[in-house]
C-alpha cells in the first residue's frame, strides 16, 4: 500500500475510533436529525383545522339554518351557535373563538330573491395567517352552499357558474408534505457544520491536533480525511430522515433518487466547508456551535424559502440569499418529492450547490493548509 493511503487509513481509523467513543457526535451525525424531523413535523403545522367558530342567527329559518350546517358540518371549523351578538362578541374579544358568522333577521327574505343577502363575517386579525384562512374557509362555505342551491333550482341560472379547484402536487393541502423537505434540508445544514467544526475543535481541545501535525501527515490528506469521514455521516443522516420521511411520516416520492445522488453531497460538501471556515476562529466547542447556529441555521431558517417565499423579500434579501446553499437545497427537495424529475428545476440548483460547494471547501482547506503548515 502506498505510503499516502496509509497514512489517510490510519487517520480514518483514528476518526472512526474517536467518533465511536464521543457518543455527542453519534447523536449529533444520525440520532438528533431523525428525533428532530419527527418533533418539528408533529408540533410544527400549518393547517389551520377545527377553528373555533361562533355562528349567531337573529332569525332562525330554514334557509339560516341550512348556511349555518355549512359552517357547523365541516372539519374546518369547531361552530357553537350563540344568542345574540354582544355574546358573540365578547368570546372573540376574550380569544375564546377565532370568528363569528352573523345571519341578520332580514337573511330569509333576501335570500329567497328579493334583495341582497349579506353574510357578515368578524375574524380576529391578531393571527394573521389564522385570520386570512378563516377567511377563505367562510367563502368556501358559502360558495358550497350556494352550490347546493344551484343544483337544486333555487337559484338563477346567472349564478349556476362555479370554479372546480384541483390541486396539484400536494392534494391533500398537507403542510407536512411542504414542510418535511424544508425541515430536513435545515437539519443538514447544522448538522454538517456541527460535525466537522466540534471535530476540529475538539481536537484543539484536548491537545490531539498537535500530535497529528507532528506526525508526517499533510495538511492536504488530513483535509481529505476528515470531509470523507463526515460526508459519509452526512449521507448516512440525509438518508435516514428521508426514509422517515416517506415511510413512516407519508411524504410522497414522486421522483427519482439520481438528482438527489446528485445534490445531496454537493450541499453537505457545503456544510463541511462551512464548518470547517467555523473552525478557523473557534478553538472550542462551545464557540463552534455559537458560530454554527449564527452561520448556519439562521440564514437557512430565513433565507431558504422554507417557511418564508422569498419573492415577497426585499431584493437585497433575495440577493443575499443566493449565497444560502439551504435555498437550492429546498427547492431540490421539494421538486423530487412532490412533483418529480423536473429538470428545468433541479439542474440550474445542482450547478448552484455545485458552485458554493467548490467555493466553501476550496476556501477553507486554502485557509486551513496556511494555517496548519
Amino acid at each position: 500500500m502506498p505510503v499516502r493511503l496509509r497514512r489517510i487509513m490510519a487517520l480514518l481509523l483514528k476518526e472512526a475510533r474517536q467518533t465511536y467513543r464521543n457518543k455527542t457526535a453519534l447523536s449529533v451525525a444520525l440520532a438528533g436529525p431523525v428525533i428532530l424531523l419527527v418533533i418539528f413535523i408533529y408540533s410544527l403545522s400549518l393547517d389551520t383545522d377545527r377553528v373555533p367558530l361562533g355562528i349567531v342567527i337573529d332569525q332562525s329559518t330554514p334557509d339560516a339554518r341550512d348556511l349555518a350546517g355549512a359552517f357547523y358540518n365541516t372539519n374546518y371549523f369547531n361552530s357553537v351557535f350563540m344568542p345574540d351578538r354582544r355574546v358573540a362578541g365578547r368570546a372573540l374579544a376574550r380569544g375564546e373563538i377565532s370568528g363569528v358568522v352573523l345571519l341578520a333577521s332580514d337573511f330569509a327574505r333576501a335570500a329567497l330573491g328579493e334583495g341582497d343577502a349579506p353574510v357578515q363575517v368578524l375574524i380576529d386579525g391578531v393571527d394573521a395567517r389564522t385570520g386570512r384562512q378563516v377567511s377563505s374557509y367562510a367563502d368556501g362555505a358559502v360558495a358550497t352552499w350556494l352550490a347546493q342551491r344551484t343544483l337544486v333550482g333555487q337559484v338563477g341560472a346567472s349564478d349556476a357558474v362555479r370554479n372546480v379547484p384541483r390541486i396539484w402536487f400536494n392534494s391533500e393541502i398537507q403542510s407536512r408534505n411542504f414542510l418535511a423537505p424544508g425541515m430536513i434540508a435545515l437539519l443538514m445544514a447544522v448538522v454538517g457544520p456541527l460535525l466537522s467544526a466540534l471535530m476540529i475543535a475538539r481536537e484543539w481541545e484536548h491537545g490531539t491536533m498537535e500530535s497529528i501535525l507532528a506526525t508526517p501527515m499533510t495538511p492536504r490528506e488530513l483535509l481529505f480525511t476528515k470531509l470523507g469521514f463526515y460526508m459519509a455521516f452526512g449521507l448516512t443522516a440525509m438518508a435516514l430522515m428521508l426514509a422517515l420521511a416517506v415511510y413512516v411520516i407519508g411524504v410522497p416520492f414522486r421522483g427519482s433518487l439520481r438528482p438527489l445522488l446528485l445534490a445531496t453531497p454537493l450541499f453537505i460538501a457545503c456544510s463541511l466547508g462551512l464548518g470547517l471556515l467555523i473552525s478557523l476562529t473557534s478553538r472550542n466547542q462551545l464557540a463552534a456551535v455559537k458560530l454554527t447556529l449564527t452561520t448556519g441555521f439562521l440564514p437557512a431558517y430565513m433565507m431558504s424559502g422554507f417557511l418564508f417565499d422569498l419573492r415577497n423579500a426585499p431584493d437585497a434579501i433575495q440577493w443575499l440569499s443566493l449565497i444560502v446553499p439551504a435555498r437550492y437545497f429546498v427547492s431540490i427537495l421539494q421538486t423530487v418529492l412532490l412533483v418529480g424529475d423536473e429538470w428545468k428545476i433541479l439542474l440550474p440548483n445542482i450547478v448552484a450547490l455545485a458552485l458554493l460547494a467548490l467555493a466553501l471547501t476550496g476556501t477553507a482547506s486554502l485557509l486551513i493548509r496556511r494555517r496548519l503548515a
